[in-house]
């Protein structure tokens, strides 16, 4: 059996961008990492990687895309007491928030983010009312922070559920903003529809819902994505725009 340790610092590079990302396609793995080195070259390493238990492996059904994540091995081999926690039964919900999460920040909507495993491995964090989200966007307006939590809502949880954890959103000072975040139009109305009967009305200055009908396939148009924000609908991309249009945009906090 071959040795796990005799991966190499070369090898190590290629592993750390998931300790982040937790999910990544095997070509956005390749150009993340910092050593330069053909693709056909670096397809056979992960190849060797996966045999080693190291990385496992996901193939698209539809897009025929592979996807990467640690496997325990890898865990091991980056000193990560915390694992990256992907489960068949969430894959799919983990992989679109990670994609998700770093379109925002590439697209410099943000200037930090950090996924819900990374959230709850901090050691300073107190898990604070038990209220973590999917990722939380930090950015600034007019050269003032914010914190946005972030919530990727790919099938309906219950009501009950659902208006709990609003309702501690909408009570704490942590999130100055939370995104909903559909991949399909009716579930912007069953939410919106939902928090104006449970929540105190104010919930419209601190909560947004966007759709985008893509997001299960290859996602190639999130600034188009349409949404409603303080009762008038917006576009992604206007919404993060410094500008004095009347359409909603993200005020200082």
């Amino acid at each position: 059996m071959e040795n796990v340790l005799q991966v190499n610092s070369m090898h190590l590079n290629y592993l750390r961008p998931l300790l982040k990302w937790r999910i990544m396609d095997i070509k956005t793995l390749w150009e993340e990492c910092e050593f330069n080195l053909g693709y056909d070259n670096f397809y056979r390493i992960i190849r060797n990687l996966e045999k080693k238990k190291v990385l496992e492996s996901h193939v698209d059904h539809y897009t025929k895309r592979k996807y990467l994540f640690l496997g325990k091995e890898g865990e091991q081999l980056l000193h990560h007491d915390f694992p990256t926690s992907i489960s068949k039964e969430t894959f799919i919900h983990d992989l679109k928030a990670s994609e998700i999460s770093r379109f925002f920040l590439e697209s410099k909507f943000i200037n930090e983010v950090s996924l819900e495993h990374q959230i709850i491995n901090k050691s300073n964090f107190k898990i604070r009312e038990k209220l973590i989200p999917d990722a939380l966007f930090i950015g600034s307006r007019n050269q003032l922070p914010y914190r946005m939590a972030f919530e990727l809502e790919l099938s309906k949880k219950s009501n009950s559920r659902l208006t709990e954890k609003a309702r501690m959103y909408l009570n704490s000072s942590h999130y100055d903003y939370v995104m909903y975040f559909f991949a399909q139009d009716k579930f912007i109305e069953k939410y919106l529809e939902l928090f104006e009967k449970e929540l105190d009305h104010s919930f419209k200055n601190k909560f947004m819902f966007f759709c985008n009908h893509n997001l299960t396939g290859k996602i190639t148009d999130l600034a188009q994505s349409k949404g409603v924000f303080r009762d008038k609908e917006v576009m992604l991309s206007d919404l993060f725009k410094d500008n004095e249009s009347k359409q909603p945009t993200l005020k200082s906090v």
